[in-house]
């Protein structure tokens, strides 16, 4: 398998529909965002300084284009090739060498496109269009559905406080906001899911996964575990020759997981292999994981009944708050900048972490972050304070793929302790007649 991150800096360019203007052309950072760009190119205020936020506002109404060229791997297979873009900000249109990809309308999810078919040997031109977003919310009937702050966000599957909350300015943000790679493959590993089974002083580690294997090779699947001290643990070969493989390893006397102030966060790191009949490998994943058991106990009192999590049995005293996004351009975010503010919270005794449903799903430098240092988060689905156009299936199906891909993403890590429906929605319903 080859991949080729196409992250970095690429040619980025304005331009006012009206004709008004004149365009903008500048480098753009690749994960970024239009916004950020321009005001570190000096094009733009510093957007936290009294009330420069509002000179963000022209940006809304033009169109921003991407491109960068890039030579396609020469010793690769180029037959069947995807071009993932881990996150598009948000409504975008995708060309490579000319030839329309698809579309993309979902801030949160990634987008995977076929590019072999339009991919060339040697040098490819990419392109990424973002239309002006004033333009996109021309049709959409604004005030059918009540929102706090913003009745436009409704519509948009994108970060929702960047339209304004009661904390941020409004920024309305374009941009490839997360990592873009282009992989060249002949069999992968889709996903890698470890579930762990505790019995008395030993664990079972279950693993499933799903496979790309579209010409239904025969396949090996090789997983071995490494211990929270580096020590090697139990190894598993078997063979697949499908889309699905599930192997499963027991572990004696495992190490637990536990939240901050109750004892460590061993982690453990599974690798699994994918290789070829013959024995070469075609791909790898390394995922770390802890092993704890998790159980919401809601137990009948006089005054109603309880709310207590339990994490290995123990009961636990929840201390924490509520994380929204660190920066109103959340593609800039670094790792570093992750583990300062994890570390702050860990270091105040904090055990918990709520994040919030008008933010985003947070990159793998956070979960990270709170699986080394035992904060336990509630995650929220990305919905927050208004009325949804519930009545339209297209939203509703967005919101399932939004959905499945989140709970994919993030269910091997022991900090995330469950999933909360939405924040708010419900606070305008008309409470039940007695």
């Amino acid at each position: 398998m080859h991949t080729l991150s196409l992250n970095g800096y690429w040619e980025l360019a304005g331009a006012d529909p009206s004709g008004e203007a004149e365009p903008v052309r500048l480098r753009g950072r690749v994960p970024g965002h239009v916004q950020h760009d321009l005001w570190q190119k000096g094009l733009l205020p510093d957007p936290f300084w009294r009330d420069n936020a509002d000179r963000y506002r022209w940006t809304e109404s033009w169109d921003w284009r991407y491109t960068r060229a890039f030579d396609a791997p020469e010793d690769a297979d180029l037959s069947r090739v995807e071009l993932k873009f881990e996150g598009l900000d948000t409504l975008a249109e995708i060309t490579l060498n000319g030839a329309p990809l698809g579309r993309a309308k979902n801030m949160f999810i990634p987008h995977r496109f076929d590019a072999g078919k339009h991919l060339l040997p040697g040098r490819n031109e990419l392109e990424v269009f973002f239309p002006a977003f004033t333009g996109q919310i021309k049709d959409k009937p604004v005030g059918k559905h009540f929102a706090c702050f913003n009745e436009e966000r409704v519509f948009f599957r994108k970060m929702q406080c960047s339209f304004g909350w009661d904390w941020v300015h409004r920024f309305v943000t374009s941009g490839i906001w997360r990592p873009v790679t282009l992989t060249a493959y002949t069999a992968r590993l889709a996903d890698v899911c470890v579930r762990t089974l505790l019995h008395g002083d030993a664990a079972e580690v279950v693993l499933e996964l799903r496979l790309d294997n579209p010409d239904r090779l025969p396949l090996t699947v090789t997983a071995t575990l490494e211990g929270p001290d580096g020590d090697a643990m139990p190894c598993r070969e078997i063979a697949a020759d499908g889309d699905a493989a599930e192997l499963t390893m027991e572990l004696p006397h495992p190490q637990r997981w536990w939240p901050n102030g109750m004892g460590g966060q061993p982690l453990y790191t599974c690798t699994v292999t994918l290789a070829s009949e013959d024995g070469t490998a075609l791909d790898e994943r390394a995922v770390p994981f802890g092993i704890r058991t998790v159980e919401l106990e809601e137990a009948p009192t006089d005054a109603g009944k309880t709310f207590t999590f339990r994490i290995n049995g123990e009961p636990v005293f929840c201390r924490g708050g509520n994380w929204v996004p660190a920066d109103p351009f959340p593609g800039v975010i670094d790792a570093a900048r992750y583990e300062r503010l994890i570390g702050l919270a860990r270091d105040a005794n904090c055990n918990m972490l709520r994040t919030w449903g008008g933010g985003i799903y947070e990159p793998e430098p956070f979960w990270h972050a709170c699986d080394r240092m035992g904060v336990m988060v509630i995650q929220d689905f990305l919905l927050a304070c208004a009325e949804y156009p519930e009545d339209d299936p297209a939203f509703l199906d967005a919101l399932r793929v939004e959905f499945r891909e989140a709970i994919v993403r993030l269910r091997n890590h022991p900090s995330l302790l469950m999933w909360s429906g939405n924040n708010e929605l419900g606070m305008n319903s008309a409470p039940e007649s007695d």
